[in-house]
């Protein structure tokens, strides 16, 4: 990778970020649940936001595991935890 590619996904990184905390800001949510499949993960773990993971069943096309994924601004982690319990109740 050049450093001119390395500057730029940096600099896309650290965009997304901040548009992730514009999402917490404009919805007052508390959480945002996605699929693992997207791209929330690596947004939550530069941003130092917590990360839980639902499991939700194997895929019938592969077999592959999947789930949802749930982040909440740092510190919040209990938001997440009530999430977790009420979907498994």
């Amino acid at each position: 990778m050049s450093h001119e590619k390395y500057i730029q996904d940096l600099q896309y990184l650290h965009k997304s970020f901040r548009d992730a905390e514009k999402c917490f800001e404009a919805t007052g949510a508390d959480v945002i649940m996605t699929s693992g499949e997207s791209f929330l993960t690596s947004i939550a773990s530069g941003a130092g936001y917590p990360i839980a993971s639902l499991p939700l069943g194997f895929s019938s096309y592969n077999g592959r595991p999947h789930g949802m994924e749930i982040v909440a601004r740092n510190g919040e982690e209990d938001k997440m935890i009530r999430v977790m319990s009420a979907w498994e109740a």
